[in-house]
């Protein structure tokens, strides 16, 4: 959480009004800062959505999304309704875009490709679905227009590789797991409302987004259009959590489809160590009009969501109702968390599984639930990793590298299972 900037940013500090209500805040921060209880903390949360969206909203589109934040403000009858509208724009504009953890945290029935023949197609045989449905369809398409790699970091998806004829000869060791990533999240994956069971309502947030001169989002993104290209991207395991958790978001430049990774200070040494060292990214697709890229719109209101909840300490705050709300699935989120963070145990386990696992698809799909979701599903995306070995037996060198990589699995798997339940023990005396 990060205190108000003393002033409002330059291209609106001509604006009587936006500079009358950014004072607003700032008194109401500074009152709010004097008092430690909880409720105050809460409430200070909310005065600093208002005062950071004044400064991260949108401006391709003219001010209009700050001067209603301004109007607002400035129409309230009393610091209580203030900050009730800032708690307003936490839940039907900032939580559209955090996806519940049901389908964020872990990986849903899309993360694995439809309908997979038995054999291996030529890439250019790889139909889109021109009028897509549901999220597979979603994840297709996306694959198909992102030469079935993620974006960023450029790795192949491995489940790819087993439909694709010569993918395998392009990815080598250039692998890992991806999912399709949503900038406007499907409604029925949106986090429930703070204190209640009730999901954000989807009108709510185009209520918000046309008085900010976004009118023809509603219909763009209503129903199946949630699954159009422009609001799709491949993005690998890690890249798809930081994008979702709202902790990592893309600002446009001056070069068309290039975009600057931002990320919070505690997650940008991911972004340049595991994701991109340049810290841009450059969209691209075989065929602009069939299979447009993301929208720079969509990307960028994304941006100021991810922006205003970082500052504001809403993100932290979201998540520690998430974890209140959710003590029966902690153990889920700490195995997670181990993985998220991308350790090099798990960075190792995954490549070792991907090139040589003979001996590790039976115990992966019957071992125990924390080493089958992080085994078989993020390591291998719900495929049998062992369809690829076949590509190396022929090498002299195999049976020698098969037997290093079986003892590496073994100290691997041997720490990884300490690392998850010391966590899991940590996490009970919490409890307790």
């Amino acid at each position: 959480m990060t205190t108000l900037p003393r002033e409002v940013p330059l291209e609106v500090r001509n604006h009587i009004d936006i500079s009358s209500a950014y004072t607003t805040c700032l008194n109401i921060e500074e009152t709010l800062q004097q008092i430690t209880d909880d409720i105050s903390k809460i409430d200070l949360i909310y005065i600093r959505v208002l005062g950071y969206l004044m400064h991260y909203l949108p401006t391709d589109r003219g001010t209009q999304g700050i001067e209603v934040v301004s109007r607002e403000i400035n129409s309230a009858p009393n610091n209580a309704a203030i900050l009730k509208i800032g708690k307003m724009y936490l839940e039907d504009f900032i939580m559209a875009f955090r996806p519940n953890k049901g389908h964020s945290d872990r990986p849903s029935d899309d993360s694995s490709w439809p309908s997979t023949p038995s054999h291996m197609i030529d890439m250019i045989d790889d139909e889109w679905v021109e009028a897509p449905l549901s999220s597979q369809d979603a994840r297709r398409n996306a694959l198909i227009r992102d030469g079935y790699r993620c974006v960023i970091t450029g790795r192949y998806d491995p489940g790819s590789l087993e439909r694709i004829k010569g993918l395998w000869t392009k990815a080598q060791t250039n692998v890992d797991v991806t999912r399709c990533a949503y900038i406007f999240v499907p409604p029925a994956r949106t986090t429930v409302k703070l204190g209640s069971d009730e999901r954000g309502s989807e009108a709510a947030l185009w209520t918000v987004l046309e008085s900010f001169g976004y009118g023809d989002l509603s219909n763009e993104l209503k129903g199946s259009q949630i699954h159009r290209f422009e609001n799709i991207m491949t993005l690998s395991a890690l890249a798809f959590y930081l994008f979702n958790e709202l902790n990592m978001w893309f600002v446009k430049t001056d070069t068309q489809n290039k975009y600057k990774l931002e990320a919070t200070e505690l997650h940008t040494f991911l972004i340049h160590r595991e994701l991109a060292s340049s810290g841009y990214v450059t969209f691209k697709s075989p065929d602009p009009k069939k299979l447009p890229v993301p929208s720079p719109t969509y990307l960028g209101i994304h941006a100021a969501c991810a922006k205003v909840g970082y500052k504001s300490g809403a993100s932290k705050y979201i998540d520690e109702v998430a974890r209140q709300k959710d003590q029966d699935d902690e153990d889920d989120d700490v195995a997670f968390g181990i993985y998220a963070a991308e350790s090099e145990m798990l960075n190792l386990y995954r490549g070792a599984c991907i090139l040589f696992s003979p001996w590790t698809e039976v115990s992966i799909d019957d071992g125990s639930k924390v080493r089958r979701s992080l085994g078989a599903r993020y390591v291998t995306g719900n495929r049998n990793a062992c369809a690829h070995r076949q590509l190396y037996q022929d090498s002299p060198l195999y049976d020698t590298l098969a037997i290093l990589v079986e003892i590496t699995l073994l100290a691997i798997e041997m720490q990884f299972y300490m690392f998850v339940c010391h966590e899991a023990s940590s996490v009970n005396t919490e409890r307790n």
